[in-house]
């Protein structure tokens, strides 16, 4: 009776799963550090800043800064037979028409539209990446627990079995079998933490921090599942797609309004001259006025001039045509890649709906590992069955709990991958 007290002891004090400690590293705190410290995120944000300065830059009331123009002539000069002297000084700037400037602010607008546009997909895609990674690393830690009880009670049974080939309950073969059970379990064990800690490893990459400074995760089965929508959204890779159409739109019509309003060049200036030339032995002054040589010496006159360029017949013509090709373009491919996306929100959608049907099967099912294992091993020390009916039933116990966790790990991968593809992150966690 004694001995019979000592094994149910020994088969009942097994070790607990592992308590949550308050230094928990949240998903979405993961997903933060990701998106606002890591070099990707720096490099988002200065390409962010960049085009908001570029837009500042191209939004200047002038299309182009006034030009100081000088200009001096000095002797000798090929005029007749003497020397001319002139010096001219003046300001030339460019005169747009408000409709051409406000087309060139609305392609500015456009341009830094989409910049912000594609690095706010970059950052939402590692932030899903991220998202992934964290659920993977949790489902490994889980893995890693069941194992760990699992190896526990493998080496606890082993004290059991040998109590009781101690007293000549058993045989040596009951004895040889348990310690090639806990052997085995030893072997899943340490294959679990090899997988855990490549897991957080992954993890750790994605957020640019050592894997030692990551401290627990939430517990695989209180993480939340992100929720799938109900209707089609636009994806993130889908709003930059739709934003680069709009620039190249914009800077069409940019380029178009110029073409139907071409910018004006404005001159004034002043010129001075003086001439002096050797006729017949004699030296004489003349002023240079307009290109025609006129007694009198020197002169001084104000100029003013417009330019209006043909810009029908020169480059920007071709230009514009192919800046509304490039347009219609971008436009079909953001079409083509929301069709695409639509696509994939519909399959990923089918596929949490089966991935969670099936997950709530397990749920519903799923027994409790450590009262199974305990009742089992009470079986056992109480000869209602024997160690072969013990390690068939373990089996059968660990292969249904392992198939539920990888039902839960494929409900929460489809649940992730039906908010990547819809385009869905947590509010506030996007830098802009």
């Amino acid at each position: 009776m004694l001995r019979r007290l000592l094994v149910v002891s020994v088969l009942v004090l097994a070790p607990s799963a592992w308590a949550q400690r308050a230094d928990t590293l949240r998903e979405q705190t993961a997903v933060a550090m990701a998106l606002s410290t890591s070099p990707q995120a720096r490099a988002a944000l200065a390409a962010v800043q960049a085009a908001r300065a570029q837009e500042a830059a191209r939004s200047n009331r002038w299309a182009e800064a006034p030009e100081l123009e000088a200009d001096v002539a000095l002797p000798p000069s090929l005029l007749w037979e003497g020397n001319e002297y002139r010096a001219e000084m003046g300001v030339a700037f460019t005169l747009e028409a408000p409709s051409v400037r406000q087309a060139r602010f609305a392609a500015a607008a456009a341009e830094r539209a989409w910049t912000e546009a594609e690095q706010r997909a970059a950052l939402a895609e590692r932030g899903f990446d991220v998202l992934a990674r964290y659920t993977d690393a949790s489902a490994a830690d889980a893995q890693l627990r069941l194992a760990r009880l699992l190896a526990a009670d493998a080496d606890t049974l082993v004290d059991a079995v040998a109590l009781r080939y101690g007293a000549g309950d058993v045989s040596e073969l009951d004895l040889r079998l348990a310690r090639l059970d806990a052997l085995s379990a030893q072997t899943e064990r340490a294959r679990a933490e090899a997988e855990a800690l490549s897991a957080r490893l992954e993890l750790a990459t994605l957020l640019g921090q050592p894997v030692d400074s990551l401290g627990p995760l939430v517990r695989f089965e209180q993480l939340a599942i992100l929720p799938s929508p109900d209707t089609l959204l636009e994806a993130y890779p889908v709003q930059a797609a739709r934003a680069a159409a709009a620039a190249a739109e914009a800077d069409a019509a940019y380029s178009t309004r110029q073409l139907v309003r071409p910018a004006l060049r404005l001159r004034g200036g002043v010129e001075i001259s003086r001439t002096t030339y050797e006729r017949d032995g004699l030296v004489a002054d003349a002023a240079l006025w307009n290109g025609f040589v006129r007694l009198g010496g020197s002169g001084v006159e104000l100029t003013a001039g417009v330019s209006i360029p043909l810009v029908q017949y020169g480059p920007q013509s071709r230009e514009a045509q192919a800046a509304r090709a490039e347009a219609s373009s971008r436009r079909a491919q953001a079409d083509a890649l929301a069709a695409t996306t639509h696509a994939q929100q519909n399959a990923a959608r089918t596929r949490l709906q089966n991935a969670n049907a099936l997950r709530l099967r397990y749920v519903a099912a799923r027994p409790d590992v450590e009262e199974s294992l305990g009742l089992l091993r009470l079986a056992y020390a109480g000869g209602e069955m024997s160690l072969t009916d013990l390690l068939t039933a373990r089996a059968r116990l660990y292969a249904t709990v392992r198939d539920a966790l990888a039902a839960d790990v494929e409900a929460r991968r489809a649940a992730y991958d039906a908010a990547r593809a819809a385009g869905v992150l947590p509010a506030g966690l996007l830098p802009f």
